[in-house]
């Protein structure tokens, strides 16, 4: 399963903070992040990473602490923001679809 992919990967936080580089530390501090989403009841139910529905959470946390990494390395092209966290979300994928209208006919397009 490649779900360990969607979890670990550091792209969103060097992205989202135009980091140069990627360092073993931003893997490390993944890591230890993605570890710490994970409670002692899942574990001994055997998942060692947090539920899917928590992915997008837990795809969160990682990247701030791949961009807290970045910063203190000085490989960020842009200047810390005042919210990390809500700097972080902005790029994330958004499951949301835009409202169709419930009938639409030749005589009347959809609207754009």
């Amino acid at each position: 399963m490649l779900k360990d992919n969607a979890y670990i990967f550091p792209g969103l936080g060097v992205v989202a903070c135009r980091i140069r580089r990627v360092m073993a530390a931003m893997f490390l501090a993944a890591a230890d992040t993605l570890s710490a989403a994970t409670n002692s009841a899942e574990l001994e139910q055997g998942p060692v990473y947090p539920a899917i529905s928590l992915m997008r959470d837990a795809s969160a946390q990682v990247a701030e602490s791949v961009a807290l990494s970045g910063y203190r390395e000085g490989l960020a092209l842009l200047p810390p923001p005042d919210n990390l966290g809500a700097h972080i979300q902005y790029p994330l994928y958004q499951l949301a679809y835009p409202a169709v209208p419930s009938r639409v006919t030749a005589s009347q397009p959809a609207s754009r």
